[in-house]
């Protein structure tokens, strides 16, 4: 299984769809035998581009005959995971931020209640760009979606 990146073009001629799929990609195929989500990028429906891009993974035969395509590539796990969450219009719709230390947070708010201030790492704590346990950014990454990883590149 290999993951591929495909790029779709918006297509401006009259009454055939929006959406113009590279010519390798068959999307009966895509329906048969991709595994897991096809995850868009939303470059054009929401953000208003003239390309969006979406995500898929296929068994190795199709990535690698599909590669031929310019405008589909093979991403590898550590890229997958990249692109789902840099800029990716379908995940920044998500909750942003988890809390990942539950007890940490309730010290911090008996402390607000009692009028302690707080220490650094507290402050740190509640900081979600901070990597100090507390509240966290959190970032999806490619094992959220897909059952089956990548066998590679």
């Amino acid at each position: 299984m290999k993951f591929i990146i495909v790029t779709i073009k918006r297509n401006t001629t009259r009454g055939e769809p929006t959406m113009q799929y590279p010519a390798m990609y068959d999307r009966q195929v895509v329906k048969d035998e991709a595994v897991g989500p096809i995850i868009y990028n939303g470059g054009m429906s929401i953000n208003g581009l003239d390309e969006s891009e979406c995500l898929l993974l296929v068994p190795d035969r199709i990535a690698n005959a599909w590669e031929a395509d310019p405008d589909i590539r093979i991403a590898d796990k550590a890229a997958a995971d990249l692109w789902i969450g840099t800029g990716n219009a379908q995940e920044d719709a998500k909750p942003s931020e988890e809390v990942t230390d539950d007890q940490r947070l309730r010290a911090i708010d008996t402390k607000i209640a009692a009028g302690v201030t707080l220490s650094a790492s507290d402050l740190n704590a509640l900081d979600p760009t901070n990597p100090e346990r507390g509240i966290n950014n959190k970032r999806t990454t490619s094992d959220e979606y897909y059952p089956v990883q990548p066998t590679g590149r």
